[in-house]
């Protein structure tokens, strides 16, 4: 899934997250622009990002990863599968993620494809508004940041990222607390 660099770029602009000074007139310059602006060396995989070393990185990496979760969870939902048979890989300097089956099931892609070619609205449509509330809200909300096992979380082994740098607020707007800083979303992804 690529997701559209112009669109994220104006909603970092929206947030404050990059200064309104910047003009970015096209997909080349979006490309150039994060290409030089996410910083790869600050993605661990088996710790939360450093907000303090990266702030762009770190929230374009969890609002593509936190997409990325809400798709694999519809899909799941469409497909058949079980959302923890279908892993992630994540390129946040192309806005853009890859959701796969791993199970051993003999009709693993057959059911993805089947869904795409089925059921795409459907899924879409659930990835879009079925992930805003969380069972476990107010809690999850307020003291998850928005990310839990009810909502956002998938087995570790299918996350490429073990399930750090999530939240929904990303999507529809709250605030984060990480790092000992707050993480401010005016106007979530999707809103």
């Amino acid at each position: 899934v690529e997701m559209d660099m112009l669109k994220i770029f104006e909603w970092l602009q929206n947030n404050n997250f990059v200064s309104k000074d910047i003009e970015i007139n096209s997909v080349i310059e979006a490309k150039r622009w994060f290409l030089e602006n996410i910083k790869l060396d600050s993605i661990t995989h088996f710790s939360p990002i450093s907000g303090e070393t990266n702030r762009v990185t770190k929230i374009v990496y969890s609002l593509l990863h936190t997409i990325s979760h809400m798709m694999i969870i519809s899909c799941g939902k469409h497909s058949g599968l079980s959302r923890d048979s279908i892993s992630e890989l994540i390129f946040p300097e192309t806005c853009s993620f890859f959701i796969y089956p791993t199970s051993s099931e003999g009709i693993i892609l057959g059911s993805v494809s089947g869904m795409f070619e089925t059921k795409l609205n459907n899924f879409l449509e659930d990835t879009l508004k079925e992930n805003e509330i969380c069972t476990f809200d107010p809690v999850c909300s307020n003291h998850q940041n928005g990310a839990c096992v009810a909502c956002s979380y998938l087995s570790e082994v299918n996350c490429t990222h073990f399930n750090k740098d999530l939240s929904r607020s990303y999507l529809y707007g709250g605030t984060i607390k990480t790092d000992g800083e707050d993480i401010v979303i005016k106007k979530g992804f999707w809103k």
